[in-house]
């Protein structure tokens, strides 16, 4: 270092501003020589961010395929479940009309019944020789315990 000083000294300042101006010219020519690191980092982010881009849309196509399958899915179970809602209301209807088949079968079987019954006292009545009346009273009686 003391040398370069030493060889520096005896230099005008014309002279050393001179050599600092061309220092820096070799510089300049050596740096522009060199590849651009900005332009290789903006080349490098660019080319990240293209990645990223594509990576996105590729994850967004299958979340629009995956949202298109869910949508489907969604419309099939709608479907199967109005289907399954006619079904009911049918065998809902179907169990009404033979709830009241029934009860008409049932209310007549009763009403069979009692005529029998009635017709087994008022045989049992002639044979015991009770009158009219006598049958009424049982038959009206057999009618209060049913």
């Amino acid at each position: 270092m003391l040398e370069l000083l030493s060889m520096l000294r005896p230099l005008t300042t014309w002279q050393m501003l001179l050599g600092v101006c061309l220092l820096d010219l070799a510089l300049i020519a050596v740096r522009l020589s060199w590849p651009e690191e900005s332009t290789t980092a903006a080349a490098a982010l660019s080319q990240q961010r293209e990645k990223r881009l594509q990576y996105r849309q590729q994850q967004l196509r299958e979340l629009l395929a995956h949202h298109s399958d869910l949508a489907r899915q969604v419309a099939d179970s709608k479907r199967q479940l109005e289907e399954n809602r006619q079904q009911l209301q049918t065998l809902m209807a179907d169990q009404a009309s033979m709830a009241a088949a029934d009860a008409e079968q049932l209310r007549l079987l009763t009403r069979g019944v009692e005529d029998v019954e009635l017709g087994v006292a008022a045989l049992l009545a002639k044979r015991s020789g009770q009158s009219g009346s006598k049958i009424r009273q049982n038959a009206t009686h057999a009618e209060l315990v049913t």
